[in-house]
C-alpha cells in the first residue's frame, strides 16, 4: 500500500478501480490514487530491480495515455518500489530482444518496429499533459 492513497492494484492481473485504469490489467506497474487528484505511478517489478521488460513498454503507455485523458488525475507521481529505480532493460526477457533476419535490411526494419513499442511507452509519458514529477 501506497502512502499517498488508496491503492488500486494489489496483486498482478488485478483490475484496477479507479475509472481511468477500468480494464487495465497491470503487472509490471501499481497506480495510487491519492488526494487531490494527484495519481501515484510505481514500477513494481523489485525483485528484478525493476528491470523493464516486454510487458512494462505496453503498460506504461496504456496507463499514461489513460490518465492523460482523466479529468480527475490532476497530476502524477512517478516511482519504483524496492531498492532500485530501475536497473535498464530487462535482457533476461526474449520479448525485450529485437528479432534477427539473415538480411541485415529486414534485420533493421525488424528493430524499428520492435523499438516503436518501446518508444511509444516513452513517449505517452512526454506526452502526458499531466504535471509528472520523477522520483528516483
Amino acid at each position: 500500500s501506497s502512502r499517498l492513497g488508496r491503492e488500486v492494484r494489489h496483486r498482478p492481473t488485478q483490475h484496477c478501480g479507479s475509472r481511468a485504469m477500468a480494464g487495465l490489467a497491470l503487472e509490471t506497474l501499481a497506480v495510487t490514487v491519492g488526494e487531490n487528484g494527484v495519481y501515484h505511478v510505481e514500477l513494481a517489478r523489485p525483485q528484478m530491480r525493476n528491470a523493464m521488460n516486454w510487458r512494462f513498454w505496453q503498460e506504461l503507455k496504456q496507463v499514461f495515455d489513460a490518465l492523460a485523458a482523466d479529468s480527475d488525475c490532476r497530476a502524477i507521481v512517478l516511482s519504483a518500489r524496492g531498492k532500485s529505480f530501475s536497473a535498464g532493460l530487462d535482457l533476461t526477457d526474449a520479448a525485450n530482444i529485437p528479432p534477427k533476419s539473415e538480411d541485415p535490411a529486414r534485420t533493421g526494419l525488424k528493430f524499428i518496429s520492435h523499438l516503436a513499442v518501446m518508444q511509444d511507452g516513452v513517449t505517452a509519458v512526454e506526452s502526458c499533459l499531466k504535471p509528472t514529477i520523477v522520483v528516483v
